[in-house]
């Protein structure tokens, strides 16, 4: 039996009762029955929201729409991308010749987040997540909203995720995953590493996929030539793809907020000091940060930004690091890479495409996922 409007999984759970009362107007509304005046053009904002998306809000508090008869995915309410500008494509498309006012969409916008705040708080992931029965769900951040779930028997490419994710614009898309050889030995091809540190790496890739707890920071450190730069932004884009894997050091405790905030794993390139903020910073990203600002619109009210991250660095020298930082680096040493071994960017980005989706072949369903 297929899933209605009203009873489809969202977040694993069943989709919030949808509390449209029949005073509402329909969409295609024009006018009332006997005459009278129309609807104003927030209402009929509010019915065209509430006729395809349900309204929640996360456990940080943040409002966002989803979709009934779509991906699992959590739109923010307002901003790029958001529901907002949907809202005013589907009110033109629905209603010729109209344009809603920057003031209805406001107007509309602030009872679809009152909407939100009557609903029970629901986790809202981002790349990726745990579903409940504790397996692993990534977002592949593709328009379909396709996901991997992954359990101790294997993983799967599934149409809709178990869970509810987030993107940002930060996020690029992954590539669909397939079994095709030995991806860990085509990998190692890649890097600049020993047996040993590739090992290493590993397993903090192994990691990096469980998001429930902490994460070393993975540090490549070497001189100049040794290709760190390369080799962390190839990591990083194994986990969490973005058109900006790469960041440089963040100037003040909200700059770093925003970064982390629209990214599961980053990196902060070509350190060459850490300043005590960054390193208190960093040290709470490890193990679960949280951070509390103003809200936006408002003077008096606050958001907590919480989260947890997979963080990489690049560094010839960090100087002295604090003892609560330096317990929680892996330091991987790169050597210099020899003339004749050496390959151009793209030749590297070419190569790094093609293997980048591939698995080992499927192991025994005995044996545990981990040892992929």
């Amino acid at each position: 039996m297929s899933a209605t409007r009203s009873s489809r999984p969202l977040n694993g759970r069943s989709t919030p009762t949808d509390r449209r009362s029949t005073a509402d107007p329909a969409p295609t509304a024009v006018g009332s029955a006997d005459g009278g005046k129309k609807p104003s053009a927030a209402s009929r904002l509010v019915a065209l929201a509430r006729e395809r998306y349900a309204f929640v809000m996360s456990t940080d508090g943040r409002p966002y729409a989803v979709a009934l008869d779509g991906p699992n995915l959590a739109l923010p309410l307002r901003g790029r991308a958001g529901l907002r500008q949907r809202l005013a494509r589907r009110y033109a498309d629905t209603y010729e010749g109209e344009v809603a006012s920057q003031s209805a969409l406001a107007d509309a916008m602030t009872v679809l987040e009152g909407i939100a705040e009557g609903t029970d708080p629901v986790p809202v992931h981002l790349r990726v997540g745990a579903d409940a029965e504790g397996g692993i769900v990534v977002d592949l951040g593709t328009a379909d909203g396709r996901a991997v779930t992954v359990t101790a028997l294997g993983w799967r490419v599934v149409e809709r995720s178990p869970v509810l994710f987030r993107r940002s614009g930060a996020m690029a898309p992954m590539p669909t995953p397939r079994l095709d050889g030995d991806g860990l030995a085509k990998l190692h091809a890649l890097l600049n590493m020993d047996e040993s540190s590739f090992r290493q790496l590993v397993a903090w890739l192994v990691a990096a996929w469980i998001p429930t707890i902490p994460h070393p920071v993975l540090t490549f450190k070497g001189e100049q030539g040794t290709g760190k730069s390369k080799t962390a932004q190839m990591v990083v884009n194994l986990i969490d793809p973005s058109p900006a894997s790469k960041r440089s050091q963040p100037r003040d405790i909200k700059a770093w907020a925003a970064q982390a905030f629209n990214s599961w794993a980053l990196c902060l390139d070509n350190i060459s000091s850490i300043p005590p903020w960054l390193s208190d910073t960093l040290c709470k990203a490890v193990t679960g940060d949280g951070i509390v600002d103003r809200a936006l619109y408002t003077d008096d009210d606050v958001v907590v930004l919480s989260f947890r991250r997979v963080l990489s660095m690049t560094t010839i020298d960090a100087g002295a690091l604090a003892g609560d930082l330096a317990e929680r680096l892996l330091m991987l040493d790169l050597q210099l890479i020899a003339e004749d071994r050496r390959r151009t960017e793209e030749e590297l980005d070419q190569a790094f495409e093609a293997v980048r989706p591939v698995g080992r072949h499927v192991i025994p369903r005995s044996e545990s996922i981990l040892s992929k």
